[in-house]
């Protein structure tokens, strides 16, 4: 049996996936295999993956046809044979030897998932930031909910590359990827994990390296539908905090704080590279002020530990004055 089940869905990556394969290649751990879901590149990358598959024969490659990173997760899991499970970026590196220490801490774990460190490196493989783990060893899902910030949210709910999963758990709970959504699927796969799970193991041990590109990626990109993506995302977010009973009293204030703070984020993406002529950005403002979301800002603007510059434009957004967020959104970004 295969211990460790290395997923790589490939799109248009042939610049940099072999350095990501080769990451895993030259692991001192060798229990693992390596399944390349070409999802119908249009350069290189098709080649590449047969190639690395015929070097060596850890490496499985898949031809399906375009239909998005969701969707090619979704055909390996099910071809996939490991006791866990990695879920890995084409253009990204697994640390150097972070796969046998890895495997150490999951041969005692009975938790579902073990959360791992990763950096978060810019183009020239320089780390921007670290992201830590809060909770080390076993802990259970409660705990972590009720400790949850707006960083340890990231950390457990918005990443998949900073964690191994149990392969026989995700599949008798039936924990598959939306295939449907192209941005946030990475966050209803971990609520929908943990809303089944008892616990979660927390290490120190550094696994990845997250490359933040300059790429035009869809999550830096402007999206005139991200009101009805927040509340798909939000609703998921409450759900699980209510089939854990922990809604109410301090924990329901700390999720709406939470919520007003991405919710700003959101708001913020109206002044980037793809954004609309300024009628349209106004507009957009004023779908997030005239929603429930007015209420989640006003909240985060009242906590305590809110940046200066969040709570100069929390402040602007409250009294609607749009012109004037926009202009001091522009600057900011500018600098």
């Amino acid at each position: 049996m295969i211990y460790l089940s290395v997923i790589i869905p490939v799109y248009n990556a042939e610049k940099y996936l072999e350095d990501c394969v080769n990451s895993i290649l030259n692991q001192q751990f060798s229990d693992y295999e390596i399944l390349l879901i070409d999802d119908g590149s249009t350069d290189g990358s098709a080649a590449l993956c047969d190639r690395l598959s015929m070097e060596n024969e850890a490496v499985k490659t898949y031809h399906v046809p375009n239909g998005g990173p969701s969707k090619a997760r979704n055909y390996a899991l099910k071809k996939a044979s490991g006791v866990f499970v990695q879920f890995v970026d084409s253009d990204d590196l697994v640390e150097e030897n972070a796969l046998s220490a890895m495997f150490e801490k999951a041969k005692v774990s009975k938790s579902c998932a073990i959360t791992a460190i990763a950096d978060v490196v810019n183009q020239n493989n320089e780390a921007i930031q670290t992201l830590t783990v809060p909770d080390q060893g076993e802990t259970t899902i409660q705990s972590v909910l009720k400790n949850l910030t707006v960083e340890s949210k990231a950390v457990y709910l918005h990443y998949l590359w900073n964690k191994w999963y149990r392969l026989d758990f995700l599949k008798q709970n039936n924990i598959y990827f939306r295939e449907d959504v192209r941005l946030g699927e990475d966050f209803l796969f971990n609520c929908e994990m943990f809303m089944v799970a008892e616990t979660i193991e927390g290490t120190d041990i550094p696994l990845y390296r997250y490359f933040k590109r300059s790429n035009g990626s869809l999550s830096s990109s402007f999206n005139p539908y991200e009101l009805q993506r927040r509340r798909m995302m939000d609703s998921i977010f409450l759900k699980l905090y209510q089939e854990k009973n922990l809604y109410n009293g301090a924990d329901k204030k700390k999720i709406e704080q939470m919520i007003g703070s991405i919710t700003l984020a959101s708001i913020r993406s109206v002044v980037s590279k793809n954004a609309p002529k300024p009628e349209a950005q106004l507009n957009y403002i004023d779908s997030f002020l005239a929603s429930e979301y007015y209420d989640f800002l006003d909240k985060y603007r009242k906590i305590g530990t809110a940046s200066k510059a969040d709570k100069i434009e929390l402040f602007l957004l409250k009294n609607r004055w749009k012109f004037a967020f926009l202009m001091l959104e522009r600057v900011r970004k500018s600098n």
